[in-house]
């Protein structure tokens, strides 16, 4: 189960899945334009539907064997920069959310003996930014919530990780990139150009990058490896 996988990296992990042969489900708000993997609608903050979903899919499949997590909002800003309530939507969707699928989805595969979960993090679940204080604290959640998890679930052969990527060339980030520039007064290219020349690549990495350590990790030759925070960012976190 792909949740966030409607764009970006998510749909290119249920891609690559499905290429490699295995059943590939789609959990996604935005389905509408998705024609070759099976799709769900969902909001992952919504707990019940969340529950009703994963229960359905082992009523039907029987297990739910992987779980790659990359549904995920942006707020840009210091703290005092942006209301209450946006910054708590930011936790809803991007913490709260892998909650959700973690509570509703770890008792099948505890059951089952086997599982394997990928967060979805950030260069932010290991290092800070300017102006990403809230979005950046949900990301640093994340990865301590792959390493708690791990204590917990490592005796049934559940492995959970969390990919701490960097700037990556998506969907996501250029809507990113616009809001930065609407609030900046700079423009989009300078922006796009200074993120390129921040990492020690000189480039944005490409969704493609991120789904292929996600796919190694959701296998079972990944078996020993657990509670990891793994950074896919160009070296940029190494500088």
């Amino acid at each position: 189960m792909i949740f966030g996988g409607a764009s970006g990296i998510g749909f290119e992990v249920a891609t690559e899945l499905k290429n490699k042969g295995h059943e590939v489900f789609i959990v996604d708000k935005n389905i509408n334009h998705l024609e070759t993997i099976e799709t769900m609608q969902l909001d992952v903050t919504d707990e019940l539907n969340v529950k009703k979903v994963i229960d359905g899919i082992v009523k039907k499949k029987g297990a739910i064997d992987n779980i790659f997590f990359s549904a995920g909002v942006h707020l840009l800003g210091a703290v005092e920069e942006n209301n209450i309530e946006d910054q708590k939507k930011i936790f809803e969707t991007n913490f709260w959310g892998a909650i959700h699928i973690l509570k509703y989805s770890l008792p099948h595969m505890r059951e089952n003996n086997f599982g394997r979960i990928v967060l979805l993090g950030s260069d932010q679940s290991l290092i800070a930014k300017k102006k990403q204080a809230i979005y950046g604290a949900s990301k640093a959640a994340l990865a301590h919530l792959a390493k708690t998890t791990c204590l917990d679930y490592a005796k049934y052969n559940i492995n959970i990780n969390c990919i701490c990527s960097g700037t990556v060339d998506t969907l996501f980030t250029r809507i990113g990139v616009q809001k930065a520039a609407e609030q900046s007064g700079q423009s989009k290219e300078s922006i796009l150009s200074y993120l390129k020349n921040a990492q020690p690549a000189k480039r944005l990495g490409t969704s493609k990058e991120i789904a292929s350590l996600a796919c190694y990790l959701l296998s079972k030759e990944a078996s020993f490896i657990n509670g990891a925070c793994l950074s896919v960012d160009g070296g940029y976190t190494a500088q």
